[in-house]
């Protein structure tokens, strides 16, 4: 559900280099990464002190476990395992 009425710029999943997973944001500023097989939640990457605003546009490293998050307001988030 995107009709908050606050601007944010349109999600865009993208898929895991494995291609076994999608990577998307939510409302609640979380990065959420989805089994592609199933729909299933596969994890969640959050941190509520620093991300102050709705991720929508996300980078995946090809052979490591580390998803970078970008927001409109122009920060950069870099989670890893």
């Amino acid at each position: 559900n995107n009709q908050t009425g606050r601007w944010v710029l349109p999600f865009r999943a993208v898929w895991t280099p494995a291609g076994d997973g999608v990577v998307i944001g939510s409302m609640r500023r979380e990065i959420e990464v989805f089994e592609s097989s199933s729909g299933k939640l596969a994890g969640k990457y959050s941190d509520a002190e620093r991300m102050t605003a709705i991720a929508s546009r996300y980078a995946v490293h090809p052979s490591k476990d580390i998803i970078a998050a970008g927001t409109a307001s122009g920060r950069l988030h870099i989670y890893r395992k």
